[in-house]
């Protein structure tokens, strides 16, 4: 009847009323949790000083904090839940409901607490570039011996993997320079077939690793590079083709950040990217621009927007994100070089993946300009090759000051002292801090401990690290940095109406709603906590007298694509943290950092990457200490290496 129709739409008028005050109070009870006491005991006030006083660090001992990094808490989402919840996150009441909860269950609040009881001495820190007297005392250190350095790699022993497609062939980029030089076949050959290949993959194996590429230059660029082989005029990377993630601007295409909403056609030159403007500069033929993770916010790598980019050694597992698909064409053996862009472990995560290295440098040692502004004090522009020299060679083209970037000035020059002495590392001291290096899945960390023992018969030291006082806090306070630089960064379109932003994929949409939740107030204290760990890494270095700190890359390998994540994506904070649980730390105080792939320690033929940390320019160390785990996994477990 009429009048039990109007009962049961009063009803549920009142009960949507009644869940709509529910959530908002529950909102209010969440944001208030945010400013809750967490509990540092069983630390006394004497102890916490040690931490929290302004004097200088290296003065005073550490404290001998417990190992505090833990899962993300978070129900796992998929299909139409998760759409459900990106909707919740972005429409008031509920953002802001939902929103706290996340924030104050996830222990957002800790950094507020933390900070607020550093020092006033101790300032916020937005920009992790090392101060000017370090760097001079950096610069009288270092020699400026780049050109014998990079000359001596010509004479390395090589070793015949045959990365490539069809009878195109290859090694390493010098390798297909000799073969350009020999006449085996000519650039244009080459970038022709990359071309074609690059069609196959995506249509053939769903590879989905290049979202735009633009043939006709790519192969004018190659006839201008065989006419220089023919007149001896040929530059350093004369012909080889590479890729770059499509975060940067390049002359000709559309940068895109892997979501619908930006579209931004590079016409002017001087918005290239200066890395890429660098790498052409040398030769290079840039074939085209890589799919990624959505802006960059996740790290499995899946963009339902243009094809799900997959894993080259199995397409049923994430490539690793956000510079997925870059990692995935270098693996695949599409080109031997591809540029990603680096917030949170975003290059370094996805080579690890497909056993490739990936290098994230000193804050402000590439410059940044060229890319898309998504994480402005985190992001790192870094090199992915199938070896350690061809990712030293690419890093000592695209390395270096540029007047568009002023973090790269006043830094001391790029070196590679010592690059090519890989028998012997006598004197090398290699910091671990077990229970952190222990945290990841069995196996891997079974390949990463064989490959110190490996070292340790090279001659290294392994230091055992006592302690790392609370990496949990300087975690979540790296989470506040990029979530909240990401959201101010797409903002434009959260302006212009909900129309715009259901765009975005759902994850996407969830990242974002907790970034817009967090206040100026929590992104000022995350800096002053990034002048603790700043302080922190100085010291830890200098007190135990480090070349290089080590952990796993990744606490996992690749995990597999669910069936219901590849329409939408899925937002899984726990598996989101165990891929990045080593990868935060180098963003955050801008340390460099090199992942390098190690022996498998079982016939899944699945990748494993070994990460190598230093102090802020010690790149050169990082690169010889991976040359040598190279050289021994080449020597030693060379029977057990396949292709993808």
């Amino acid at each position: 009847s009429v009048s039990t129709v109007m009962g049961s739409m009063r009803l549920l008028w009142l009960s949507s009323v009644v869940v709509v005050l529910a959530v908002i109070a529950l909102g209010l009870m969440n944001g208030l949790s945010l400013d809750r006491q967490y509990p540092f005991a069983p630390y006394t006030d004497s102890e916490l000083q040690q931490v929290f006083s302004g004097v200088d660090p290296d003065g005073e001992p550490f404290l001998d904090v417990h190992y505090d990094l833990k899962a993300a808490t978070a129900p796992r989402l998929a299909g139409f839940g998760l759409r459900v919840m990106a909707t919740l996150v972005t429409t008031f009441p509920f953002s802001h409901a939902l929103g706290s909860l996340l924030l104050a269950e996830n222990d957002f609040g800790f950094v507020r607490q933390f900070a607020s009881r550093l020092s006033p001495s101790i300032p916020p820190t937005f920009f992790p570039v090392i101060s000017p007297e370090a760097a001079e005392e950096e610069r009288a250190r270092s020699a400026d011996v780049t050109a014998a350095a990079l000359q001596a790699l010509d004479g390395r022993q090589r070793y015949a993997v045959g990365y490539g497609n069809l009878k195109f062939r290859w090694n390493d980029i010098d390798d297909l320079i000799e073969q350009y030089r020999s006449g085996a076949f000519s650039p244009v050959e080459l970038v022709g077939a990359v071309l074609e290949a690059v069609k196959r993959s995506n249509r053939d194996d769903a590879l989905n690793a290049v979202v735009e590429t633009q043939a006709t230059k790519a192969l004018e660029f190659a006839r201008h590079s065989a006419e220089r082989y023919k007149l001896g005029t040929a530059r350093r990377l004369e012909g080889i083709p590479i890729l770059a993630k499509t975060e940067l601007m390049a002359e000709g295409f559309t940068t895109t950040v892997g979501t619908t909403l930006v579209k931004h056609k590079v016409m002017d030159p001087g918005e290239e990217a200066t890395a890429i403007r660098r790498l052409r500069g040398a030769g290079a033929i840039l074939i085209g621009l890589t799919n990624m993770h959505e802006i960059g916010l996740g790290t499995n790598g899946n963009n339902p927007h243009f094809g799900l980019p997959r894993n080259a050694y199995n397409t049923s597992l994430y490539p690793g994100g956000s510079s997925s698909g870059s990692a995935a064409a270098v693996a695949a053996g599409l080109v031997p070089l591809a540029l990603g862009v680096d917030g949170g472990g975003s290059v370094r995560i996805p080579a690890a993946f497909h056993g490739l290295v990936g290098v994230k440098a000193t804050y402000g040692r590439i410059s940044n300009h060229g890319s898309y502004p998504l994480d402005w004090t985190l992001g790192h522009i870094g090199p992915m090759t199938r070896s350690v020299y061809d990712a030293a060679l690419a890093y000592s083209i695209i390395a270096g000051p540029d007047s568009h970037d002023s973090a790269t000035e006043g830094l001391p020059p790029v070196h590679f002292a010592g690059i090519t002495s890989t028998k012997s590392l006598v004197g090398i001291r290699l910091g671990v801090y077990y229970p952190w290096f222990n945290d990841a899945n069995p196996d891997i960390v079974e390949a990463c401990q064989q490959a110190l023992t490996d070292l340790l018969m090279r001659g290294v030291t392994i230091v055992t690290i006592p302690t790392l006082p609370f990496l949990r806090v300087v975690q979540i306070a790296h989470v506040i940095t990029i979530i909240t630089e990401m959201s101010s960064s797409m903002e434009t379109f959260f302006l212009n109406g909900t129309g715009a932003i259901r765009e975005f994929n759902p994850e996407t949409l969830i990242g974002l709603g907790m970034g817009r939740m967090l206040s100026g107030r929590d992104y000022v204290l995350a800096q002053k906590v990034r002048t603790y760990a700043i302080r922190l890494w100085n010291k830890l270095i200098k007190a135990y007298n480090l070349d290089a700190f080590v952990t796993p890359t990744t606490a996992c390998r690749p995990p597999p694509i669910p069936e219901d994540a590849v329409e939408f994506g899925e937002s899984d904070l726990s598996k989101t943290t165990l891929i990045m649980r080593y990868a935060f730390l180098a963003n955050f105080v801008g340390f460099p950092s090199i992942t390098v792939p190690v022996d498998t320690a079982d016939s899944s033929n699945i990748p494993i990457g070994l990460q190598l940390s230093g102090a802020h320019h010690s790149e050169d160390k990082l690169f010889r200490i991976a040359a040598t785990l190279e050289e021994i996994r080449l020597e030693m477990y060379a029977h057990k290496m396949k292709k993808p």
